[in-house]
């Protein structure tokens, strides 16, 4: 995991003092004693630092392939927009008899959309929408269906990747397109793809997150009624969006939704006695994470 910085936080408590030491890429989360009298702990530094933040375009690549069976055509795009799975179309498709000179008969363009609707009307599939599907993805040898590139931005503070975001999710992508940022040849990103009946969101962009996800971790202080959350790496545009669990007849249920709050993204919530996580749902280019488990006793 990349390491953008080193924080060191010490909470007093009236047992005392608890040192955590908390690394970049890392959710820290530990009970805060309700005797301390202060709801932001002391930092500790060594020296001082010059933060630094740009953005870098993405390179976003290909995503035009089609799976080699469907000849050119794109057949998952085509089933997502009659919203059927891609089988049952190729399974239609099958009893086609295309024209050799892409200028079919009358009488060979009927029987291959009777053939068509034999197996997608009861899908739900009527005429007018296989027309319309049809007409839109419809191609000849080179040529490409309508379809948007993607644009999107890496977030670089202090010389690495911090996160990734779309400007432009795009649409029309049949598979899964190539990212790389500039410069940073180390940072995987991953996409995943929406299908849709929407022509101009079927096969765009759903989510892009980095491989250097940010990780969690919990440390718990004796005697506290609060959670004190802090999420890496700092965002220096928004918040984190987190889940509060607790532990209740051996399963995890959510039982507050919150948000980090100012620059160092850190937020105190006060619980009654149990055994609580949190969870960070993917966001800002970033991974999932849910904490270990912190005890609050009374």
């Amino acid at each position: 995991m990349t390491s953008i910085s080193t924080r060191t936080l010490i909470q007093v408590t009236a047992a005392g003092v608890a040192l955590a030491v908390l690394g970049t890429g890392t959710v820290a989360v530990f009970a805060a004693s309700a005797a301390s009298g202060s709801d932001e702990p002391a930092q500790a530094t060594t020296g001082a630092a010059t933060e630094t933040r740009a953005t870098v375009p993405l390179v976003i690549t290909g995503g035009l392939e089609t799976n080699p069976v469907d000849n050119g055509r794109p057949v998952r795009l085509i089933a997502a927009a009659l919203d059927v799975p891609a089988k049952v179309f190729r399974e239609a498709f099958s009893h086609v008899s295309p024209a050799p000179d892409f200028n079919p008969s009358p009488e060979r363009e009927a029987a291959n959309k009777a053939a068509l609707l034999a197996v997608l009307a009861p899908y739900g599939v009527t005429n007018d929408r296989l027309d319309e599907v049809s007409n839109h993805y419809r191609i000849r040898p080179g040529e490409t269906w309508p379809h948007r590139e993607a644009t999107g931005l890496a977030m670089i503070e202090n010389g690495v990747v911090s996160s990734v975001r779309l400007t432009d999710a795009g649409y029309g992508y049949s598979s899964v397109p190539q990212v790389r940022v500039p410069g940073y040849p180390q940072v995987d990103v991953s996409l995943t793809l929406r299908k849709s009946t929407a022509f101009e969101a079927n096969g765009s962009i759903a989510s892009i997150v980095t491989s250097d996800a940010s990780a969690v971790d919990a440390r718990a202080v004796r005697g506290g009624k609060a959670l004190r959350v802090d999420v890496d790496p700092d965002s220096a545009s928004s918040s984190y969006r987190l889940k509060i669990q607790q532990r209740s007849n051996g399963q995890w249920r959510t039982v507050r939704a919150t948000r980090t709050r100012g620059s160092q993204d850190r937020v105190v919530v006060r619980l009654p006695e149990g055994r609580y996580r949190v969870v960070v749902p993917a966001q800002h280019g970033l991974g999932s994470s849910i904490s270990a488990p912190v005890r609050l006793r009374a």
